[in-house]
């Protein structure tokens, strides 16, 4: 028999099965698909039989993975075919958990480099780490840190928490994994990721907060003044907190009408979708990369300034207001025209505001006007 390793480390997920043919450095097993993959890169090795187990529905054996052999080729219906030597490449990860009460494990394992395979190994592996030391019903908080080193991109830097009363460990799980997903599966070619870091620390406590109210130091203004926003949240304990903001008005902005939101992150990217009506998907690498970096963390608020006129988006950036030549421009080059999206307000600036421990929602929204 041979071990297929999906998972080999602290953690270990494999599939074993028996051998059909060897050779000439060539290997045939299982006699039937594996996971019907298609053509893959994933190891194998020896495979050690500790037990079988008779059954009258289905018989079954025990065993445990052994030294490498090979490589895993092919993955098709009548079996799965490797050869002998050489090495799989295999992404590295590392997991480090501070479990409530300064308890630290960590964990040092390698996932199988496939495009399918790895969001999946990696929302497997997560939850079973989380799993096994935090609690899963009652109130806890979990905040993840996770950094992806990619081959000749920046680094992909993400923040989030996961606060409530149940399934902690399976949305922090789900949560790691779907930027994986998003790199490995949007269409473009995948990047080569080098490795990936994870920090999750937890808490017993629920670390939650809702926008309860918004005011701003004055309702008339100015173009080029400066606007003191305060945001109170408050807690499911009752517990009120302010946060404060400066807001600068840009000094070209016309008389009229200003909206200003404050929203968490996932309700403002639901008011953006909305407006926009069609995303705007990534070209390129470089900008999935920059795309997920810039994503808005569920930590914060953010203040939003905008106009009812209209204005474009162009590959995930804004322009506000544009001039006569501009819009002349998007309306009439067809490269362009049919990747522009119209939205109906017309965005001044944005701002984010300093994250808080844990998670906070809410939508609030008031208008200004601003004067001569």
């Amino acid at each position: 028999m041979i071990s297929v390793q999906l998972v080999r480390g602290d953690m270990g997920v494999s599939a074993d099965g028996t051998v059909t043919l060897v050779d000439n450095g060539r290997l045939y097993a299982f006699g039937h698909p594996f996971l019907s993959a298609g053509p893959t890169e994933i190891p194998f090795g020896e495979s050690r039989v500790i037990v079988s187990v008779a059954g009258y529905a289905a018989s079954m054996k025990i065993t445990t993975p052994g030294p490498l052999l090979g490589v895993i080729r092919a993955d098709r219906s009548s079996g799965i075919f490797g050869t002998l030597g050489g090495q799989a490449r295999m992404i590295p990860i590392e997991l480090d958990l501070v479990s409530q009460g300064d308890t630290n494990y960590s964990y040092h394992f390698e996932v199988a480099n496939d495009r399918f395979l790895l969001p999946f190994l990696m929302n497997l592996t997560v939850f079973s780490a989380v799993g096994s030391t935090e609690r899963q019903v009652g109130d806890s908080t979990l905040q993840v840190n996770q950094t992806i080193s990619l081959e000749g991109l920046p680094d992909v830097y993400l923040e989030s928490f996961i606060s409530g009363g149940a399934n902690g460990p399976a949305l922090a799980a789900r949560s790691v994994a779907t930027p994986v997903a998003y790199l490995m599966q949007s269409g473009l070619a995948p990047p080569g990721i080098r490795g990936i870091h994870l920090r999750i620390t937890a808490s017993n406590q629920r670390l939650a907060q809702e926008l309860e109210q918004v005011w701003t130091s004055k309702r008339e203004i100015k173009a080029g003044d400066t606007v003191e926003l305060t945001a109170l949240l408050r807690d499911q304990d009752g517990r009120e907190t302010l946060q404060k903001a400066s807001v600068e008005i840009p000094i070209s902005l016309p008389p009229g009408p200003l909206t200003i939101t404050i929203a968490d992150g996932a309700s403002l990217d639901r008011m953006e979708a909305a407006m926009s009506g069609r995303p705007a998907l990534p070209k390129d690498p470089q900008q999935l990369v920059r795309a997920i970096n810039k994503s808005r963390r569920n930590n914060r608020l953010y203040v939003r300034l905008a106009r009812p006129e209209s204005g474009f988006a162009l590959q995930g950036d804004s322009f506000p207001s544009p001039p006569p030549s501009v819009v002349s421009t998007f309306s009439t080059d067809p490269s362009l025209s049919i990747n522009v999206l119209r939205t109906l307000l017309s965005t001044v600036a944005d701002y984010e505001l300093g994250p808080v421990p844990g998670v906070v929602a809410g939508f609030k929204s008031l208008t200004l006007t601003v004067e001569e």
